[in-house]
Parts: structure tokens; sequence; C-alpha cells
């Protein structure tokens, strides 16, 4: 009935109605220290053939922060090795991943890379990869990463799916190092060294790059060509520590860093051997270390600060520093006639005008003070402006086609 509507509707009784309990995202575990040296025992000493060629597949997933179903898509699989020869990081490209319709990962293989030194003093990408060679595994266009065995124990082309993943971790690890109420799945690899930059200390923009997030530098992972070097030598410093004893993610925020830990600057060199330019004959696809950010005393990142809005900000070349994101149409007008600005040639039957919220130069005949050439209509939002423009304002097109015309 309409006069019952309303009441129904309501908020008050769509909420008394409503079953909706609140609750905390069940989140997968990241697999602590101890684990993690199981993993390298079964794959550096394990009695079977498979269960070493799967710890080395989680390692891998572990130490290169992917997902599992990313790494199963795996189109190949490249060896990094430094000046002298040792294998230093473990690289596959996979075409099919989460990220893939991102703007900046659009159309891209996910370049997925991992440290071949985790938190065991020996290789284990190499262990892996005589595995993989033993088992008959290592052409990727013939087998996914993780193969599934048929009953003879023979590779087949199906992949390891996430819950077989998720037994064969707990039967690998067993059951003195599960808890019946764990939640180690295969997206525990995912987040293992993401917890673990988290718990040093490591910046936001590193992590967000090291798990292959869609973000806001979309720019710059584009052009970079290797955007991953210095979250990766971050990652390698931390993985390290580790091994040497300085820092211990499982214990609590009082007792994981021991003293003489180095600041995370991005300018440590992996395996005190780090790739380098000479490793470019070898490799095309070499990670390079980059360098960091400006530490504070407490030896944390500080990221640069932003330009200068001031309009009378000098730097030492002599240009004026502005910041055109945040400037007004009134600080727009008192900008000094400086490199960077020019006069617009508008013809004597057209006037200029600047919308002040989408910071665009549009034209209309000087008796027209309701309409631009372009159609649109002469709002509140529109400033007649006189002065010189950026060279690289933005122009309406279709004024601009049009100023030369008359009537």
């Amino acid at each position: 009935m309409e006069p019952l509507q309303t009441i129904v509707t309501s908020r008050r009784c769509l909420g008394a109605s409503s079953n909706f309990s609140l609750g905390c995202p069940k989140q997968a575990e990241p697999f602590s220290v101890m684990q993690l040296q199981r993993l390298h025992e079964a794959l550096r000493d394990g009695p079977e053939l498979w269960d070493q060629v799967m710890s080395g597949m989680i390692l891998f997933c572990v130490y290169g922060r992917s997902r599992w179903s990313d790494a199963q898509h795996a189109e190949s699989l490249i060896p990094d090795f430094d000046v002298e020869g040792k294998l230093q990081f473990l690289e596959i490209k996979s075409a099919v991943h989460k990220t893939a319709r991102a703007f900046h990962l659009r159309h891209m293989f996910l370049p997925v890379a991992a440290p071949a030194y985790g938190i065991s003093h020996d290789c284990w990408g190499e262990q892996w990869m005589r595995a993989r060679v033993a088992l008959g595994i290592s052409d990727l266009s013939v087998f996914p990463l993780m193969p599934a065995p048929d009953s003879c124990l023979e590779p087949t082309k199906r992949p390891i799916s996430t819950s077989e993943a998720k037994k064969w971790i707990h039967h690998l690890l067993g059951p003195e190092l599960v808890r019946s109420d764990a939640k180690l799945t295969s997206h525990s690899c995912k987040c293992t060294c993401l917890s673990f930059l988290a718990k040093r200390g490591a910046n936001f923009e590193d992590r967000l790059v090291l798990g292959y997030h869609a973000n806001k530098l979309r720019m710059a992972m584009t052009y970079s060509r290797d955007s991953a070097a210095r979250p990766l030598s971050i990652l390698a410093q931390v993985l390290q520590e580790i091994r040497d004893g300085i820092f211990n993610p499982d214990n609590t925020r009082s007792g994981r860093l021991q003293p003489g830990a180095k600041p995370l600057d991005g300018n440590w060199t992996v395996g005190q051997a780090c790739s380098s330019d000479a490793s470019h004959d070898k490799m095309d696809d070499v990670v390079t270390v980059g360098h960091g950010d400006k530490l504070d005393s407490s030896g944390h990142v500080t990221l640069p600060q932003e330009p200068s809005a001031d309009p009378e900000a000098v730097e030492p070349e002599g240009h004026v520093t502005t910041d055109s994101s945040s400037s007004s149409g009134e600080e727009f007008t008192n900008w000094p006639k400086v490199v960077g600005h020019y006069k617009v040639d508008i013809p004597v039957d057209k006037s200029m005008w600047l919308n002040s919220n989408t910071k665009m130069f549009h034209l209309s005949h000087v008796e027209h003070v309701k309409i631009l050439l372009c159609g649109r209509r002469i709002t509140s939002s529109f400033k007649s402006h006189t002065e010189p423009i950026r060279f690289d304002a933005a122009k309406c097109r279709q004024c601009f086609r049009l100023k030369d015309s008359s009537h």
C-alpha cells in the first residue's frame, strides 16, 4: 500500500531488519622465519624431488611477492647473474595478472623479480633451477611454472591450483609449524615479504612497487624502465639483515631490530656483489641498484618536499618556482613575466577567458559576454584574461581554431 511505502523504505526500518554484522576481513597470515627455513631445508635436502620443486615455487612466490595465479601464468623465467657469474635474481614475465587492466600496466607483461638469496645463506634460486631441470619442467612453453603430477608422478600441463597449493604448504611445514587455526594459504606467499618490509619501516612507495599494486606512480612506472631497482635493493637488504640476525620480524616491536642496523637507503649492494653495468652484456633485464632519498637522524626515508607555491621563490639557476596545481585564477595573473610565458596573438575582435576551475583558456567575440566560440556559456567561473600565459597552458582547441574567423 502506498501510505506504508515510506515507512517500509525508511532508514530506521531498513537498519532494524538488516542482518548485516560487522567483522574484520580474514586475511592470510605471512610465513614466519622458521617456516621459511623449513621450506629452504625441503628444497636443499628434501628426499622427494616434487617436494623440492614445490618448496622452490613457494619460495619464489614469497621472495617475488607474487600471487600464485600470476606466477602460474609465467611466459619466461629469466636468471640474472652479476659480474662474477653468481645468480642474484630470478624474474618471470606474466601477461595474465590481477592488475593487467590497470592503465600503466595495460598490454604489458608483469615482471616478477625475486632475490636468489632469501633468509638462508645458500642460493635457493640455483637449487630450484637444478630441481626443475631434474624434473624436466624447465620449458615453460610446455609446462606451467609449477605443474601438477599425475598418478605416476609425471608432470602434466595442468598447473597446481591455489587449494592444492594450500594443502601442499601444510604438508611441507608439518603440524609442528602450522597451528590448527592458522590461515596459511597460497596468498601468504605474497604478503610475507611485504609484511617484513612494513615491520622494518620501508616507505609506502617502495612497498607499493614491490607489491605490484596499481597506484598513482604510473607515469614514473611507465617511463623509468626499471622502477623496481631501488625497492629490490631494499628488500635484499632486509633479507640480509634477517640472515645475519640483525632483524627478526617475528619478534614484538621492541625486539625486532638489533643494534648495528643500517638505514634503508636503497644504496645497498645485493650480496655484496650487485649487478653492475658490465652485467648488461650478459643479461638485458639486469637489476641495478638505485639511489635513495634523504635520511633523517632515525634512519627513516624522508620524501622530497613539494615545490614551493610562492611565485617569488627563486632557484639557484634564477628560474621562478611555481605550483600550477594549487594556483587560483587570481594568482595566475600575478605571475611575473619569465621564460615560459608568452603573449598569445588574439585578434582585436576576440576576447580571452580563463576558466578558474579547469585552468583552460577560451575565446569569444568582443561583443559577446554570454557565449564562447566553442558554444559554451560564460558563467561566473570564467574571468577575462589579458596577461601573458604559460607556454603549456591548456587552450580550448575549438576556440583557438576559430580565433581568426569572423561572425
